[in-house]
């Protein structure tokens, strides 16, 4: 599999054709390297059968590089190869180049089955996402960028959800009392953990002290908080000590 250094010699080039006289300062400014460095890279990719190089000889006389194969070819090849062994990075970055489309179009149908939840066995799932930035956190608590929380998102669900309204999420109903002080949430039986444990009103209850002991920013949605009971597996209680009717809306899902 060719190397990102030859794609980018290929792509510097890639206007001149096969046949290219250059300056090796000037290659060797284009890649951010030493002279001795540059000529080794072209060296090593003679070696490889990638490319014939001529050296200048003497100043003033340009460099020569004949590259040997159709660019096309040895691209389609890489990515061929990526897919059979799922490096999405390589596939990625082969997309991102500003070659013709036309060129690796074939590939983009299954790219997109790589993407998108799969299900191994029955033990084993596994959600593809594309990132180009690095993810700080993936706790549901702890999100402050939205390309993580929509992550998170993808992995957990949320007591309430929001579509044209307030929807059942985990909880499949609620209630408050009058002033608004006490909100009462009827959990889902069954939901289950990514470890198999099944979902209770206590992990809820966890789940609330820690965004109520500052972990994360949502922490000031919590201030009037007094306690957290829960009345059985499946139903829990909130205290405040002042009305809050927007409580259900902070629950659900950001959007």
């Amino acid at each position: 599999m060719i190397s990102k250094i030859y794609i980018e010699l290929r792509l510097h080039y890639l206007k001149f054709g096969t046949i290219v006289q250059f300056r090796t300062q000037e290659l060797a400014d284009f890649w951010a390297v030493s002279v001795k460095q540059t000529q080794r890279r072209l060296r090593h990719f003679s070696d490889d059968g990638l490319l014939t190089y001529e050296p200048g000889r003497g100043r003033g006389h340009l460099s020569q590089i004949h590259f040997l194969n159709d660019f096309r070819v040895e691209l389609t090849d890489t990515m061929r190869h990526a897919i059979t062994i799922n490096d999405t990075d390589v596939m990625f970055y082969l997309f991102q180049l500003g070659v013709p489309t036309s060129w690796l179009a074939q590939f983009r149908r299954q790219l997109t089955n790589l993407l998108g939840l799969q299900v191994q066995d029955d033990y084993k799932r596994i959600l593809r996402q594309v990132s180009t930035r690095k993810i700080t956190s993936l706790d549901p608590v702890n999100v402050a960028i939205h390309h993580e929380y929509e992550l998170a998102m993808q992995l957990g669900d949320t007591l309430i959800k929001y579509d044209n309204g307030l929807q059942p999420g985990l909880a499949h109903h609620w209630t408050s009392n009058q002033s608004a002080t006490i909100w009462t949430f009827y959990l889902r039986k069954g939901v289950q953990f990514h470890n198999g444990k099944e979902m209770t009103s206590l992990d809820v209850k966890k789940t609330f002290e820690r965004v109520k002991q500052r972990v994360g920013d949502r922490y000031w949605q919590l201030i009037n908080l007094v306690k957290i009971v829960p009345r059985a597996t499946d139903v829990v209680e909130f205290y405040f000590s002042a009305s809050e009717p927007l409580f259900a809306r902070f629950v659900v899902d950001a959007k």
